[in-house]
């Protein structure tokens, strides 16, 4: 019998590289979904496309979700779960059997919601009554097609204590170890990093104070990193502080990062506040590259903070490979 074809919803280059991941460990077909109006999805997909694999097909780009392909397919495939477009497509049909691929450290908060039935609702957001609403409405389909064996999670992490909760209650759970970036060169390494700052949102997005943070990169560069790579919400005010310190380079990532460091040859430590990306990095690079996660002392924390983050800091610094210096 020929296998059905899976339909993808993606709104970011990560979930872009998640979902053809698990086409490849998988072999089964799939058509991705993009959501229009995402420029650094549309250029990683003309540098992922002609290395995708045969059964791979990026279909196009879509203002919303529920007017593509994805709505009524019978197989899906999603990089947020916590996305309005999909909690409303959700809404509107259900769901008997969907794969979810991690967009971040997220994928720890949806697995134990959906195991609890409580409504998928993104950590210190305050989210308006219907996003609240078909968070509650989701997450309940969601409950009942873990019931059913029909939720299958794609992750880097998978050993995780809430990954095999959900896995206990039904859901399957599969390891994404890279295996199709690992192999495939996307991009040429034109600058020699030896050792790169990876940059965080914590404090533009207003959980971490700023005066620490700028420290903590100046302290980087103090000790010999020669590459500050941005977050995507860094604001550009901050980028101006850090391009005056001396022998630091900050250089936006044209690509997901993922995609860069994994291209580099000269690579050999990777410096970081506990980020999603660490789960990542452990499978996609190279064995000889150190990663070095600094945790985020307690004094950084703003009144924003709240315990889910705090939890999920925490959960990621105590991992292997974490270092207790900031």
């Amino acid at each position: 019998m020929a296998t059905m074809t899976r339909v993808a919803w993606v709104e970011s280059p990560l979930q872009l590289v998640n979902a053809v991941e698990h086409a490849a460990a998988t072999g089964e077909p799939l058509r991705i979904c993009m959501r229009a109006h995402a420029k650094q999805l549309q250029s990683t997909a003309d540098v992922l496309e002609p290395h995708l694999p045969e059964h791979v097909e990026i279909a196009g780009v879509w203002n919303f979700a529920y007017l593509s392909p994805f709505l009524l397919a019978r197989n899906r495939l999603i990089g947020d779960a916590y996305s309005g477009q999909f909690r409303l497509a959700v809404a509107l049909t259900g769901v008997r059997d969907l794969v979810v691929v991690d967009d971040g450290s997220a994928m720890l908060n949806f697995a134990e919601q959906v195991r609890e039935c409580r409504p998928l609702a993104r950590h210190g957001r305050n989210e308006r009554w219907v996003s609240r609403r078909l968070g509650a409405l989701a997450s309940r389909h969601l409950h009942h097609t873990v019931s059913i064996g029909g939720l299958s999670i794609f992750s880097a992490y998978s050993d995780d204590d809430e990954l095999l909760a959900v896995g206990s209650a039904g859901a399957k759970i599969l390891h994404n170890r890279y295996r199709w970036v690992r192999k495939t060169k996307f991009v040429k390494d034109d600058d020699a990093m030896h050792t790169v700052v990876l940059g965080s949102a914590l404090h533009d997005d207003g959980y971490v104070k700023g005066g620490p943070y700028r420290e903590w990169v100046r302290a980087q560069a103090d000790s010999g990193a020669g590459v500050y790579f941005p977050h995507r919400r860094e604001k550009a005010k901050s980028l101006k502080r850090y391009q005056e310190i001396k022998g630091l380079k900050v250089r936006t990532a044209a690509l997901p990062i993922e995609i860069v460091l994994a291209s580099s040859r000269e690579l050999h430590t990777v410096v970081t506040l506990p980020s999603s990306v660490v789960a990542t990095l452990r499978n996609i690079l190279p064995e000889g590259v150190e990663i070095r996660v600094c945790p985020v002392p307690e004094e950084w924390l703003t009144k924003r903070a709240d315990e889910a983050l705090r939890t999920t800091l925490r959960r990621i610094q105590s991992t292997k490979g974490a270092d207790s210096s900031v």
